[in-house]
């Protein structure tokens, strides 16, 4: 099947040419983590928490699109400021990040990752209250939504959170054995999966995308490694291995601030256009700004 005539359908309907739901024109847009690194901290305060400029050359892509999606790899704890206990950071960004993102475009916000718990539940609680104060969806383990005529499901979970993890936690967002809903006309998955620093997806990514694909996920967009990895196209799949760093500003050389924005187009029931725009956000200051750096149109 021509990848221009790929249906956004489950793939058992994939082959029903009988079926010709014709819906609107919808754009989705995802990127990978979101996140508030020390230097980056002590920047927007000596600025009062205004992200003057941030996101200025990446607005244009969210300004028309119907769902931004990010992860969001820190917490809004109210404890401000990144903190060091054991050898391992505990992430808290100013509040001012979430309405920050509002304004830059974001619509909907991940909190499915290894550092959702840097301040327990309450810590948690806390980072969904802010952001939904902020008029941002929080996404939980599995999302209905409605955007244009089309319902889209995101299926967002982590393999991975550090520390100890209360069993009711683990099972909301670590839950990876779901199948894609009947009921919604686009299945994606929003996963984030291991494979730090890797240049490349590694044997987890690949076996977990496959799985996901087979049980109905039509997109399978992954966050984690610190790392852009590959986007591939097939006849009835999307597989983002890693969107990398949307905003960062890492200590550790490993990392290279970089990103993806993958941006989906979806018209008449059909895959209409796939565009990944490679970002840079690293500064020497603090004084990060995701940047454009080139522009790859996948279909």
């Amino acid at each position: 099947m021509n990848l221009n005539n790929m249906r956004v359908k489950r793939f058992n309907e994939f082959l029903n040419e009988a079926k010709k739901d014709t819906k609107g024109y919808i754009k989705l847009v995802f990127v990978g983590d979101i996140m508030q690194h020390q230097k980056q901290l002590k920047h927007e305060e000596s600025e009062g928490f205004s992200y003057e400029g941030v996101f200025d050359d990446v607005k244009y892509i969210f300004d028309k699109a119907d769902m931004v999606v990010g992860n969001l790899e820190t917490t809004f704890s109210g404890d401000f400021g990144n903190k060091r206990e054991d050898d391992v950071i505990h992430f808290s960004a100013h509040d001012k990040l979430a309405e920050a993102l509002k304004n830059a475009g974001f619509t909907h916000i991940g909190i499915a990752n290894n550092h959702i718990l840097d301040h327990g539940i309450s810590g948690m609680q806390r980072t969904k209250e802010i952001l939904e104060k902020s008029d941002l969806s929080v996404l939980e383990n599995k999302n209905l939504f409605d955007v244009g005529e089309y319902k889209i499901e995101i299926y967002n979970f982590t393999t991975h959170i550090n520390g100890d993890v209360p069993e009711s936690i683990e099972e909301n967002l670590m839950n990876e054995n779901l199948a894609a809903n009947l009921d919604a006309d686009i299945n994606i998955s929003y996963v984030h999966w291991g494979g730090e620093y890797t240049t490349q997806e590694i044997k987890e990514q690949t076996q977990l995308a496959n799985s996901l694909s087979t049980r109905g996920y039509e997109f399978v967009i992954g966050s984690g490694p610190h790392e852009v990895h590959k986007t591939t196209l097939s006849e009835n799949s999307l597989v983002a291995y890693s969107l990398g760093d949307f905003l960062s500003e890492h200590m550790d050389k490993r990392a290279k601030d970089e990103g993806s924005i993958l941006s989906i187009e979806i018209s008449e029931s059909q895959i209409h256009g796939v565009t990944v725009y490679h970002t840079k956000s690293h500064s020497e200051d603090g004084d990060s700004k995701v940047i454009v750096k080139s522009r790859e149109v996948l279909l």
